[in-house]
This record gives structure tokens, C-alpha cells and sequence, in this order.
């Protein structure tokens, strides 16, 4: 974990303030820094009245990468005014409560259109606010859609203004694979929808730091082991075998492309991968993907088959289950390797068969560190099974919060399956602890709002 002391801390709260001074501009066009006069909202205040606004902020930890255990509370006093002066005070344990506590100030001041200056209330106080959820998330899918940093970056802002604080990448999937690696850049060389629609290395560096100074994590997703239709092509072309299988089958509303887990150097790729995601990405937590694999791909392979013979195995499901677990854990041992003792704490991966075994799952992707991210709907009994073996998990219902629903299927005219589309309401409206807490008497620690386009 990297810490910043005094120095660098103030560098970094020195971009937070100037960010928050750029976004009071942004309320009124026609705001320059003339206009940064303020007056006092409270109507026994002379109207007309110009004062200063001056605020401090007091942190009590150095500076470290935000994480599961990071303490983002905060609280902010304002006023009372006199001699001109508005003293507001914030206070927060860490960089990022401080942060939050100067997004909180900025909404007590506004706009006076009729003025033409800023307000702000001159008496306030909010005491320790801090987060109902420490994963507080966003995801954002850029293999379907190619979304050009400034988009990302404006959706990070959105964050910020909100004080969600993690924006799950998905990086690939079977339509692309749009980041260059470093170490590996065949796999966005076979990958990408084209050579301009990539993200460099220095795109994710810039949208890293611009993340962080707002208060908000990245944490990345490649997909695997199914979800692979693109970048992982250049195997047999390099002499490496087939690294992913089926892909030629690959049609983007069913069964999809899959690794392939009998080839010794995928998982050497795999590995190399993840030293060069270790660099890019300071996040204490990855999401290895993990859902809907497709055992029918598997069972067509010829090598795949080759493989169940010499194990003397039938290849029916409960031998795909075990090469399936077999990769995960090889997959596991390969991040170790390549990270050393700065590997993520927390691994993500989605609900799946794999994970909806009790016995299986606890053995290949064990409560202490996996966290499971829940797709399914809302009324799963998979939800109380998971919290009841101690999993911390990640909300996500495609029947709750997914926003790209109501678009219709791609290939006719059949609903989507999470058709409607779910507007701002349904998703205000559901209460996670009540809707969980109904179902079990464990808690729910995790809220995530999954957002693809």
C-alpha cells in the first residue's frame, strides 16, 4: 500500500478543491472567476452582502489508496457568518472523507440567477456522515461499446458528485477487447473493434488518477473463463495452441466463446496479464469475471475430450465442474505469482453454478476471498445461501438495477429478458436491507448499481 505524507497530500487536496471550484463554475455559464462573491442565504442577512467563504479541512491518516476498509466518513460545519466571513470546517479521518465533505459543501452552496452570484447557507452542520456501504459502485462495459475516455470520465464526475466510490471496469468480453497491454498487446491487436478504439496504458493511468482525486476506485474485470469471443485469438497464430475455444460458433445472444483450460500456455498469458494489470491498477480488489461458462463448447472440443480420455473421465457435468474449478484455481495461483505481496485482497467474481455449490465453491472460491457479485433477480434464494456461508457480495439484479433493459433482443423482435427498461424510480425504490432482511437474518454490506450500455 502506498501512503503520501504531508506534501504529496496537499498536492492531492490542492486538484480536490480546484475540481470543486471548477464545478460551482459549471452550475452557470456565465460564471468566470470574477463572480466568485458569495452571499449568505438566511433572510435576517442584509441582502446584497458580499462575504468570503473560507475553509479548512483537517485529516487525521496519511494518504492511501482507497479500499474495502477505508474510512470515508466526514463532517462539515459552517458558519455562523461575521465580519464578512463564512468559516466552513471539515473534518474526515482520510483524504477521501475529506473529499466527500467538500462534495456535501458544494450543494449547500448555489446559483442566484437574479444576483448573479453564489449563496450559500450561512449555518450548517453535518456530523459524521459516513457510508451505509463501503462498496458504493458503478460498472461501466466497454467491450460492447466502445466509450471514449472524456465519456468515462464525465460518468466518474457523476460518481463523485454522488460519492460512489467504485467503478467496476468490464473491460472485455466476447465483442472486444479494447485495452493494450504492455506485456501482452496481441490481446487488443486480435481484440479491439479497431487500432483507434483502444484504451493505452496511459488512458487508464489518466483515468486512475482522475478517479482517485474524486474520490473513486477502479477496479478491472476481464472476463474469463467464458466471455472470451475476442483478443484471445493470437494463440494459434504465435504457436501457443488454442488458447480460447469456439469462438468461430460465437454469436452475441448465446452460447459463447471459452478458454480454453487444458492449454499450459494460457495460463501463461493469463499471468502476464495480471503483472501488467498490477501496474496499472493500485485497487486492492479484481474482478476475474466468471459467469455462464458454456459446458456444450467444452464438450465439442476435441482437445477438451482428448483430455477427459486420458483422465479416464466421462466428461459429464460434475467433470466440467472440476475442470472448471481446476481453472479457477489455477487462475488464483497465477494472480498470487504475478502480484507477489501486493496481491489484491479480494477477488470478484459473478453468481454462477459454480458458485451456487455450497461444498464447490467454498473449497475453489472460499468466503475469506472472494467476494460474489449477484446478477440474478432480486428474489433469488441464491442471496440468503450466499450471505448464510459468510460470502460478502456485490448487488447487481439484472431485474433491479441493470440500465440496458427495454432495447429489445438483438436478433428479432423478443422482449430482452430484463425488459423494461428500469428507470431512476424502481431503483430508488428498492430497499436492499428491507428485500434482503426479509429473506435472511445476515446483513447485507454491499450495494452496487450495474450499469452496461
Amino acid at each position: 500500500m502506498i501512503h503520501f505524507g504531508a506534501a504529496e497530500l496537499m498536492k492531492v487536496l490542492f486538484k480536490v478543491f480546484f475540481n470543486y471550484l471548477t464545478d460551482l463554475r459549471k452550475v452557470h455559464g456565465s460564471v468566470s472567476t470574477a463572480a466568485d462573491n458569495v452571499d449568505v442565504t438566511e433572510e435576517d442577512d442584509k441582502q446584497g452582502d458580499d462575504v468570503v467563504v473560507l475553509i479548512s479541512v483537517e485529516i487525521s491518516q496519511r494518504f492511501e489508496h482507497l479500499n474495502l476498509e477505508t474510512d470515508e466518513s466526514y463532517s462539515v460545519v459552517v458558519g455562523p457568518p461575521g465580519g464578512g466571513v463564512v468559516l466552513v470546517a471539515v473534518s474526515a479521518a482520510s483524504f477521501y472523507g475529506a473529499r466527500h465533505g467538500l462534495e456535501a459543501v458544494s450543494q449547500l452552496i448555489s446559483w442566484n440567477d437574479m444576483e448573479q452570484r453564489f449563496q450559500i447557507h450561512s449555518e450548517a452542520s453535518i456530523l459524521d456522515d459516513s457510508p451505509a456501504y463501503p462498496h458504493r459502485g458503478f460498472s461501466i462495459d466497454t467491450s460492447r461499446n466502445f466509450l471514449p475516455v472524456p465519456v468515462l470520465k464525465k460518468m466518474i464526475d457523476g460518481m463523485a458528485m454522488n460519492k460512489l466510490n467504485t467503478f467496476h471496469w468490464h473491460i472485455s468480453d466476447d465483442h472486444s477487447f479494447p485495452l493494450s497491454l504492455p506485456s501482452l498487446p496481441q490481446l487488443a491487436e486480435f481484440g479491439a473493434y479497431h487500432d483507434s478504439l483502444v484504451y493505452t496504458p496511459e488512458d487508464a493511468s489518466d483515468l486512475i488518477d482522475y478517479a482517485m482525486v474524486r474520490g473513486v476506485r477502479i477496479v478491472p474485470e476481464i472476463d474469463m473463463p467464458a466471455h472470451t469471443g475476442s483478443g484471445w485469438l493470437f494463440g494459434a497464430e504465435e504457436g501457443l495452441g488454442n488458447l480460447v475455444l469456439c469462438s468461430e460458433e460465437l454469436h452475441y445472444g448465446g452460447p459463447n466463446a471459452v478458454l480454453n483450460p487444458v492449454n499450459d500456455n494460457l495460463y501463461d498469458a493469463i499471468e502476464t496479464m495480471f503483472v501488467d494489470l498490477a501496474s496499472l491498477f493500485p485497487s486492492d480488489t479484481v474482478h476475474l469475471g466468471g459467469d455462464e461458462v458454456n459446458f456444450g463448447c467444452w464438450s465439442r472440443s476435441e482437445e477438451i475430450v482428448e483430455y477427459f480420455d486420458e483422465q479416464g473421465l466421462d466428461g459429464n457435468d460434475e467433470d466440467m465442474f472440476a475442470l472448471w474449478a481446476n481453472f479457477q484455481e489455477e487462475v488464483a495461483a497465477r494472480l498470487v505469482s504475478a502480484t507477489g505481496p501486493n496481491q489484491p485482497k479480494r477477488k470478484i467474481i459473478w453468481t454462477s453454478a459454480l458458485t451456487d455449490d455450497g461444498v464447490t465453491a467454498q473449497q475453489v472460491v472460499p468466503s475469506d476471498e472472494y467476494i460474489i457479485q449477484i446478477w440474478s433477480e432480486s428474489t433469488s434464494s441464491t442471496i440468503p445461501d450466499l450471505l448464510s456461508r459468510g460470502y460478502k457480495v456485490v448487488m447487481s439484479h439484472w431485474d433491479q438495477h441493470y440500465l440496458d433493459c427495454g432495447v429489445g433482443y438483438w436478433g428479432d423482435n423478443t422482449e430482452f429478458y430484463c425488459h423494461p427498461y428500469k428507470q431512476w424510480r424502481a431503483i430508488y425504490d428498492f430497499d436492499l436491507r428491507e428485500n434482503y432482511l426479509q429473506m435472511t437474518p445476515g446483513d447485507v454490506i454491499f450495494n452496487h448499481v450495474y450499469y452496461r450500455v
